[in-house]
């Protein structure tokens, strides 16, 4: 078995046995990274990412400025306080 895939295995293994589905099974494949519009599973194949939250979905991922703003606020202060 390719090593990409023998982890990919692994994960999936791991995440059935520790999360809860509400909703349906995992998609049979693992995402690595993402950028702008797209996320990229092990082989590098690029996904036109429809799913991802509302941030993800009007900036896209890993936006420059979105990535120097949080650098600047951990920089600060992670975390403050909670209701």
């Amino acid at each position: 078995m390719v090593p990409t895939q023998l982890r990919s295995n692994q994960l999936f293994e791991v995440a059935s046995q520790h999360t809860i589905r509400y909703a349906g099974d995992f998609a049979p494949l693992v995402i690595e990274r993402a950028s702008g519009s797209y996320i990229y599973d092990a082989s590098g194949r690029a996904i036109l990412d429809f799913v991802s939250g509302q941030m993800c979905a009007t900036l896209g991922h890993n936006h420059p400025s979105i990535i120097a703003a949080i650098k600047v606020s951990c920089r600060q202060s992670i975390h403050l306080f909670s209701c």
